[in-house]
């Protein structure tokens, strides 16, 4: 049986959230859901659900994985201003990744295809595409 600790620690609040609750942002501006960061971690959603709502502490080893699984760092999961939402999504990021890893004649065609799509879905080119 558990012991019950003498004394409580306070939770911690980072900009009015406790840190299972940045957490949760952090997910959802990235549009993850629980099963899929679980997935990347490799624990269950029910810990993920528990870890979000504080039930159970975040260790520093766990606040590692689900940093790198969000495609952020530790910093940003503690520091007091709000989540990035304009930060790429994981599964862009995960692409560029490959796209990265190409010959650059394969990666001038991937852009070519790219830009493109956005011609035709009407988004002005940028700046080095006009030459």
């Amino acid at each position: 049986m558990a012991r019950k600790p003498k004394f409580e620690l306070e939770p911690i609040l980072v900009n009015d959230e406790l840190i299972g609750e940045r957490l949760a942002s952090l997910r959802k501006v990235r549009n993850i859901t629980q099963g899929e960061l679980a997935t990347l971690i490799g624990i269950t959603q029910v810990m993920v659900s528990r870890i979000e709502r504080g039930s159970i502490q975040l260790s520093v080893d766990m606040l590692i994985r689900f940093s790198q699984a969000l495609g952020t760092t530790a910093d940003e999961v503690l520091r007091s201003d709000p989540p990035n939402a304009t930060r790429t999504p994981l599964r862009l990021a995960r692409r560029f990744k490959k796209i990265e890893a190409l010959s650059p004649e394969q990666q001038n065609n991937i852009i070519q295809s790219i830009d493109g799509a956005l011609k035709m879905a009407g988004v002005p080119p940028e700046e080095d595409e006009k030459k």
